[in-house]
């Protein structure tokens, strides 16, 4: 069952619709946002809100309709989001917090580390780069940047070392393809054969790093 409601939110005059679940009680609210795009998309961000993007002109009986279609998809997906966040909470509650002073000091001993892993699979894969920084992004491990610029989350050195490894790869494979195409992982493979098995370790496990303390690597150093 669907319901609309205006919203007051920050999109004046636009709506909400609450989608009721199978369970009693259970009920998920869907900001409907239109805009100049041609298709519709349903989406659920990572802090578990939903919107469906719709066409200027899109009716509304065909946007409720795609709503009821999509209704068994939505609710697993935002339990999923649900689940992904309580499992970040717990990471967090589990890791003390760090001081800035030994923020900085896990800093330099990342860039260090990741200087030397990037130098060495550079020159494997015949490419080269210009600056490496080490920063705290949110949501990225690493990046790499049209002029050839890495930036790397320091974080990542935590990590079990073939997946810090992953990473440097995977930054430095775009200084040959700026995208993330098929010939981009062959580039990868190619260097890391089991590249999916790093890939999925981050999956599953790269919260408790963004609130973990220390590794391996940094004790050792």
């Amino acid at each position: 069952m669907l319901r609309e409601k205006m919203s007051r939110g920050k999109q004046k005059g636009g709506k909400s619709i609450m989608i009721e679940g199978a369970g009693e009680g259970t009920q998920i609210s869907c900001e409907l946002v239109r805009s100049g795009r041609k298709t519709v998309a349903l989406e659920v961000s990572r802090d578990g809100v939903v919107r469906l993007r719709i066409p200027y002109q899109y009716p509304e009986k065909m946007a409720l309709e795609f709503l009821e279609r999509k209704r068994p998809w939505l609710f697993q997906a935002v339990e999923k989001v649900n689940q992904h966040q309580k499992k970040r909470k717990e990471a967090q509650a589990a890791c003390p917090e760090i001081t800035e002073a030994e923020e900085q000091a896990y800093r330099r001993q990342a860039k260090a580390i990741l200087t030397q892993k990037a130098d060495v699979y550079a020159k494997r894969m015949g490419v080269t780069y210009e600056k490496l920084m080490v920063k705290d992004q949110k949501t990225r491990w690493g990046s790499c940047s049209a002029k050839g610029n890495l930036n790397f989350n320091w974080r990542i050195v935590l990590a079990p070392e073939p997946v810090t490894d992953y990473v440097v790869i995977h930054e430095l494979a775009h200084r040959i393809h700026m995208n993330h195409s098929a010939a981009f992982y062959q580039t990868i493979e190619a260097i890391m054969p089991d590249y999916r098995r790093q890939e999925q370790w981050l999956k599953e496990n790269g919260d408790s790093l963004r609130y973990g303390r220390q590794s391996s690597a940094m004790r050792n150093s």
